[in-house]
């Protein structure tokens, strides 16, 4: 109850409370709390809850009535566009995004496009709202913004396709709170960027989404480094302006040089510009100021990799996951800096960490064991590889399998999975050229296309 509290569109949170009272017996007070939520719910940002908590619930009992009591009429397609939630028009429940809460009698209906045009759009609205509605907001507005966007900020800082969805939705509750709050712009972009490279793709619409929010931050507050950073991430990640973006990180640390965010973005944008000393030392920094991110300390170990300190980047990793042991990033990672310092069976032992955590089978650990037995590491890349290109499309798939062939030596393949990341947009391109698993395509005019094409 006390998590619900402090998050109350955390779903989760929800679910599992329903099945604590559920177990305990307490079927009465399961649908009273679904109730609640889903009031508030509806209230707040116009959404049912999802179809798997409703799903629970039905499982527990008194699901039809609770329902009946909780959900909001049906809307027609005319009361949809009013009531200070814009909604693109192609998106679930799961994706409204709350752009200032306003009388609705100053809202008009829009229907906003997937693109980075209407994007700005909804941010020139909100404002011409926010300021008509300005006189309206009080202390209690600007507090609950900024307690909603130190929530959102914790989930964005887990990492997980998971906590960046809830951390969307605070944040966008903080924007509906106080339409003048920058944090929770910068708060909204740097989740839309990050999704990108934690399960969701980097579509047009996303891009849209990041670039406005952050646009809309650096309006509100230019003296904000969050705001700058923000802004500085949709250059160098989405519209692939690394010189615009750099003047904004640059900008954000003389803001305040303690903002690690700022050092660590912009360390992964000087690394995957071949600037390896430069990016060490800003992602020094960058841990200096925040000593126990888990995502700092994997990307401090990548940047230590790529330029060659494999012991002191297994160090940095095997932190991380002492900071997070769910860290997919720092996990994800371990394979290949035992790999490069010559530990085979630790090596191994990770791809089978990693494997697992993907939701892999024993029945998979057992082939991968046994292609490591019939050729060792080459043999379980090898089957690794041929594993990933059966899975579903992921912002790091195309990625994993060419630097798995880069590894075997097998430059056709890596060229062919090289051109899927380009194509599919994977974030992770950027730094194929620093990646020592490429070091024999480095010569290859078809490498040097591909990955300046990005």
């Amino acid at each position: 109850r006390r998590r619900l509290e402090l998050t109350p569109t955390d779903e989760l949170a929800l679910r599992d409370l329903l099945m604590v009272l559920a177990d305990a017996g307490d079927r009465a007070d399961a649908a009273e709390a679904y109730r609640l939520f889903a009031r508030d719910l509806a209230r707040d940002l116009e959404m049912l809850p999802s179809s798997e908590t409703q799903d629970l619930l039905r499982t527990i009992g008194s699901a039809s009535a609770v329902h009946a009591r909780s959900a909001p009429a049906p809307r027609t397609p005319t009361q949809e566009r009013w009531t200070g939630v814009v909604m693109q028009s192609n998106t679930t429940p799961d994706h409204i995004v709350p752009i200032g809460r306003v009388r609705r009698r100053w809202l008009v209906p829009l229907t906003v496009a997937a693109s980075l045009v209407a994007a700005l759009g909804i941010v020139r609205i909100a404002h011409q709202l926010s300021s008509r509605a300005r006189g309206a907001l009080g202390d209690a507005d600007r507090t609950s913004a900024e307690s909603l966007t130190r929530v959102g900020r914790f989930f964005w800082n887990r990492r997980t396709a998971e906590s960046l969805q809830l951390a969307v939705r605070l944040f966008a509750r903080a924007v509906s709170a106080d339409t003048r709050y920058a944090p929770a712009y910068s708060g909204l972009a740097d989740t839309y960027a990050l999704q990108a490279w934690y399960g969701d793709s980097s579509s047009p619409a996303t891009a849209g989404q990041a670039c406005a929010a952050a646009l809309a931050a650096v309006r509100l507050n230019d003296e904000l480094a969050e705001a700058h950073t923000s802004l500085g991430a949709v250059g160098a990640w989405f519209n692939h302006d690394w010189r615009g973006a750099e003047t904004e990180y640059r900008r954000a640390i003389s803001l305040d040089s303690t903002y690690a965010t700022a050092h660590q973005w912009y360390a992964l944008g000087l690394a995957s510009h071949g600037k390896i000393e430069e990016a060490v030392h800003e992602m020094r920094s960058a841990q200096r100021h925040d000593p126990v991110s888990p995502s700092i300390a994997a990307d401090l170990a990548m940047v230590l990799f790529w330029s060659g300190q494999d012991r002191e980047a297994i160090g940095q990793i095997r932190f991380a996951l002492a900071l997070d042991p769910a860290s997919s990033r720092a996990s994800s990672q371990l394979w290949r800096l035992y790999t490069a310092a010559g530990q085979r069976d630790e090596a191994l032992a990770a791809l089978e960490g990693v494997i697992h955590a993907r939701g892999g089978s024993g029945a998979d650990i057992a082939d991968l064991r046994r292609a490591y037995g019939h050729r060792g590491l080459p043999g379980a890349f090898e089957w690794w590889a041929q594993t990933l290109a059966r899975a579903a499309r992921a912002p790091d798939r195309a990625m994993r399998i060419a630097v798995l062939y880069g590894l075997l030596n097998r430059n056709d393949a890596a060229l062919w999975w090289l051109r899927e990341a380009r194509d599919e947009r994977s974030p992770f391109l950027q730094f194929a050229a620093v990646d020592p698993a490429f070091r024999g395509l480095r010569g290859n005019p078809q490498f040097r296309n591909i990955v300046s094409s990005r």
